[in-house]
């Protein structure tokens, strides 16, 4: 006859199925933690979505607004150019009328420095003919003439447009 081996194969597939239970606890206990990280990594995924979104709206924003600033600048600058022209011009512009009145003022001082030198002559020809008994009268119509002339050119050349006039006129007298 066999032995009797119940006992022995009760207690082995006792242990058998407490080894079981066991497996199927960490087994849950796994399925519960791969549900909380799928959850995590759900949340994160999600996150990381936002932020891409919202970073590539912030480089659309930011490169909209730099394209603005470089447009910006170069119409500033074109601005800047045309100004710069402008002016170079208008003192071209200016220099010349400049010049031209110079030149102008000029010969217009050499010709009232000769009638001045004519005006002297006469009245010096004036005081040697009449003498001593006219020399009250000539002298004051010579002090009048020239402040009539000092005061026209004065006029003329308001004051400090032509200051070169003055000690010419001064100079003559």
């Amino acid at each position: 006859m066999l032995p009797n081996n119940t006992y022995v194969n009760f207690e082995r597939f006792a242990s058998v199925l407490e080894e079981i239970s066991l497996v199927e606890m960490g087994l849950e206990n796994v399925a519960q933690k791969r549900e909380s990280l799928q959850d995590d990594v759900e949340s994160l995924l999600s996150i990381y979505i936002e932020k891409e979104a919202w970073y590539k709206e912030e480089s659309e924003s930011i490169r909209q607004e730099l394209s603005h600033v470089r447009y910006e600048f170069r119409k500033a600058e074109a601005l800047r150019k045309g100004l710069q022209e402008d002016l170079r011009t208008t003192d071209a512009s200016i220099d010349s009328r400049y010049l031209t009145r110079e030149a102008h003022l000029s010969s217009l001082r050499q010709e009232l420095n000769a009638e001045l030198r004519w005006l002297q002559e006469v009245m010096g020809s004036l005081n040697g003919e009449a003498g001593n008994e006219g020399l009250g009268s000539i002298s004051a119509l010579n002090n009048e003439g020239t402040k009539a002339l000092k005061e026209l050119l004065s006029r003329a050349c308001d004051g400090d447009r032509c200051p070169q006039a003055q000690p010419d006129i001064s100079e003559s007298i």
